[in-house]
């Protein structure tokens, strides 16, 4: 699979040079240094009101310290929360219309803890009901309680009349190991890749993302999809990213 994913590289660029087009890097961060990029990055501090989380973000459950930023979680008092976590995200700062996303991760294990790296339509604040959702391509999500299993997942539509293409993808634990995630977005794909291999792809026009979106990283504590922390959750918990790149075709 990692020779054909090498072949497929190698014959989009000769597509590309055949219409006139270079395959570009339009944003990267490596987290080189002890200090978070404020010209690409929004560090976020406000309470999550959305998908029942429990968690208020704050500042300084965001830093980067051995070439690697770091978002995370701890079980304290704060703004009326019991938990409190990093988020950070590219909103006014870098908003895209399509690319090829990659990032390179390792998950934090725990029950209640919800790492999320992925796309949302450039108008939504954070953590706060969106009129204007979807889109969102959420590139990879993850159930600390269950490290072998990540789910990607592209919303469509505009609530209330959304739909969601979704796959969960069991394997290895992610969490004892860095892993690259990635999308392709473009006007005839979603497709999603892990490690270098394609996990799900999504071709119905009708759903694909047709305008700008921003990038997010971030975890939560507890809400509807994770649930709520146990007495075994290890807190503080860790979401450690090594890098993130976007490819664009112009």
């Amino acid at each position: 699979m990692a020779v054909n994913y090498v072949l497929c590289i190698a014959l989009c660029v000769l597509v590309g040079k055949i219409h006139g087009l270079n395959y570009v890097e339009i944003f990267r961060d490596d987290f080189r240094g002890n200090t978070i990029n404020e010209a690409k990055w929004n560090r976020i501090t406000t309470p999550s009101n959305v998908n029942q989380e429990l968690q208020h973000y704050v500042w300084d459950d965001t830093w980067q310290e051995h070439d690697f930023l770091f978002l995370r979680s701890q079980k304290r008092n704060y703004g009326g929360r019991s938990y409190t976590s990093g988020r950070v995200d590219t909103q006014n700062k870098f908003n895209f219309l399509y690319g090829e996303v990659e990032w390179k991760a390792k998950l934090p294990r725990g029950t209640g803890i919800w790492p999320a790296l992925w796309l949302l339509q450039w108008q939504c604040p954070p953590a706060t009901p969106c009129t204007t959702w979807p889109p969102e391509i959420d590139v990879m999500e993850a159930r600390g309680d269950q490290p072998n299993k990540v789910t990607t997942t592209l919303h469509y539509g505009r609530a209330p009349n959304n739909g969601d293409d979704t796959k969960e993808i069991w394997g290895i634990d992610f969490t004892a190991d860095f892993h690259t995630y990635k999308v392709i977005w473009d006007p005839n794909q979603v497709t999603f890749f892990i490690d270098g291999r394609e996990v799900y792809k999504i071709t119905d026009k009708t759903h694909i993302p047709k305008e700008e979106m921003y990038l997010i990283m971030n975890v939560a504590v507890g809400g509807w999809y994770s649930g709520s922390p146990s007495n075994s959750t290890p807190f503080p918990t860790h979401f450690i990213i090594d890098y993130v790149t976007v490819h664009r075709w112009q």
